[in-house]
């Protein structure tokens, strides 16, 4: 079913509101952090799985400032945004969109103040279209870059909390409070620019990847420090915003060389050892075979058979692509850690026999009904 939004001067009572509580005098203007909730009630936000089964978005946004454009929008549809402070909220927002999916929706947003659109998680992101770009790439370097770090920290860097802080906090004051939370010390805060921001509240998100949406809206990513104890803020280099992963070559490798750079021209591809070599932004990782399954019919047992070959993918993300592609439906136990990393090498394979190969090297089990399937931690 899909939304229709309106934020105009013919808005409905309660989207008024929302403009009269973002005329409210802040002083400095706000320019970090999400969207602020209606009359202080906090919006019970859609997960990633949520907003990977939300469907087609109307919009309306008519001379609308953006900042009230994008208030109703994340509070109808349920859905957390962060604008980059480099980002102007005031500009007028002047847009119609019909029946689009949420990730076009949020495109043709940005577009219309120059700027890009990405999604984290639960979290969706406006700002420089370079930035926006790369947000994703950076957010899977730091989480790989954190695993360096002793137990109890990278622990910690993986742990998922909410991110919140209150009104007129500073950088230094939001970095300084992440690093209290894991017990990590955070350098190169001297980077900072001094800045007051906007009261925020989003749901729950790795340390490192909160870490990562704060630090990026300064130009700077997390990296493991030297001492290997904690991480330093680090100007971003475009060159360095790559990851690299290998895949199986398969038996005729120069051709599957070949088409992936095709779909995938910016990304550096190559043999070595006899493995696929890919040094690419996530999304074009995404675009490869590897990362996505392919669909057969078994002659033999009259039953669709799946091949996937995958490496590394996050388990909410690898849950998320099933929902979509193959119109399942998961029941997470309070148990299930959506930050695992899946590896699966199947082919012919029953859905069953994937779910299987998916979940099992990861400590879960699960019980599947029709397309519903529920997962939990395996029990002794």
């Amino acid at each position: 079913m899909a939304a229709r939004l309106r934020a105009d001067d013919a808005a409905p009572a309660w989207m008024k509101a929302v403009g009269r509580q973002a005329a409210r005098p802040m002083g400095r203007r706000a320019r970090v952090g999400s969207l602020p909730v209606q009359d202080g009630k906090k919006v019970d936000y859609l997960t990633a799985e949520g907003l990977a089964r939300l469907g087609p978005i109307s919009y309306s946004a008519i001379n609308a400032p953006l900042r009230q454009a994008l208030r109703s929008f994340s509070q109808a549809l349920r859905v957390p945004i962060v604008v980059d402070r480099r980002v102007d909220p005031e500009q007028l927002l002047d847009l119609d969109l019909a029946d689009v999916p949420l990730a076009d929706a949020l495109t043709q947003i940005a577009a219309r103040t120059d700027a890009g659109a990405s999604v984290l998680g639960p979290i969706a992101y406006i700002g420089p279209a370079g930035t926006a770009a790369q947000l994703r790439t950076l957010a899977a370097l730091a989480t790989e870059d954190v695993k360096k770090l002793p137990a109890r920290q990278k622990n910690a860097a993986l742990a998922s909390r909410p991110l919140a802080w209150q009104a007129l906090a500073t950088p230094q004051q939001i970095f300084e409070q992440l690093s209290r939370e894991a017990g990590i010390a955070i350098l190169g805060l001297d980077q900072l620019p001094h800045d007051l921001l906007a009261a925020t509240d989003l749901p729950p998100l790795p340390w490192i990847d909160r870490v990562t949406l704060v630090a990026v809206q300064f130009g700077l990513r997390p990296v493991v420090d030297a001492s290997g104890k904690g991480v330093t803020l680090e100007p971003i280099r475009a060159d360095e915003v790559r990851i690299e992963r290998s895949y199986p070559a398969g038996r005729d490798a120069a051709r599957t060389i070949a088409e992936w750079q095709k779909r995938a021209p910016q990304a550096d591809i190559k043999l070595a050892a006899g493995r696929i070599v890919v040094r690419a932004m996530v999304e074009d990782h995404e675009r490869l075979s590897p990362s996505r399954a392919t669909r057969q019919t078994s002659a033999a047992a009259g039953q669709q058979v799946y091949t996937l070959t995958l490496e590394g993918m996050k388990l909410e993300t690898f849950l998320a692509q099933l929902e979509q592609k193959l119109s399942l439906s998961f029941d997470l136990a309070p148990d299930v850690k959506l930050d695992g990393l899946v590896n699966v090498d199947v082919k012919n394979a029953t859905l069953d026999e994937l779910l299987r190969a998916a979940f099992a090297p990861l400590g879960l089990e699960f019980s599947r009904k029709d397309k519903s399937v529920a997962v939990r931690a395996k029990r002794n």
